[in-house]
């Protein structure tokens, strides 16, 4: 077993390095590796969406060999609770983007929902005895987005990242390939006073 933080938050912008450096934090844990794919690639496939077929492929070809992959679409949670040694969660936008896309409710319903959900991530890493690495994006550096569709994903994006930075033991930002670690505001506080 490793010592020190068992989780870990990964945020950062496209091709900024997330997933390499969470492979190489599982790899350093010494334990059989999960890797629990967000991304829905029957979905991907029946829509012809090519860039993100690619992605997932590349995604495929990284990965060391004797890795178990489960490709659990929205279903993260029940896999998450089910599975033993290190996991990797690639990637919480994917995964909020099938929430979201899934839902009939209004926004208000769907943001509460989501919500939950994102809380229920939070339990189960909390739950784990094995080390969790979780990647997302940040998307709120970016292009505003022009439809309210796109604006609300954009903030629901934000409050589940805030919620998976503060809910596990370690927080890092990827800027240019370069892993960030952010400290909790509360140290910083602690430090002035």
């Amino acid at each position: 077993m490793p010592s020190g933080p068992l989780s870990t938050f990964i945020v950062g912008g496209a091709r900024s390095g997330k997933s390499g450096t969470a492979q190489r934090l599982a790899t350093a844990t010494g334990m059989p590796v999960t890797v629990i794919v967000t991304a829905d690639v029957e979905l991907a496939q029946r829509s012809g969406d090519l860039d993100l077929i690619a992605r997932i492929e590349k995604h495929k070809i990284d990965r060391p060999e004797g890795w178990t992959t489960i490709e659990a679409g929205a279903h993260v949670v029940k896999h998450l609770v089910r599975t033993n040694g290190t996991v990797i969660v690639d990637c919480v936008t994917m995964w909020l983007g099938a929430l979201m896309m899934n839902s009939d409710d209004d926004l208000d319903a769907t943001e509460a929902r989501i919500g939950a959900e994102v809380q229920d991530l939070i339990d189960a890493i909390s739950a784990r005895s094995s080390p969790t690495v979780v990647v997302s994006n940040e998307v709120g550096l970016g292009v505003i987005p022009a439809t309210t569709s796109g604006a609300t994903f954009r903030d629901l994006q934000g409050r589940a990242n805030q919620i998976l930075a503060a809910g596990c033991d370690r927080a890092v930002v990827m800027i240019a390939g370069q892993a960030v670690a952010l400290k909790p505001i509360e140290s910083i506080i602690q430090e002035l006073q």
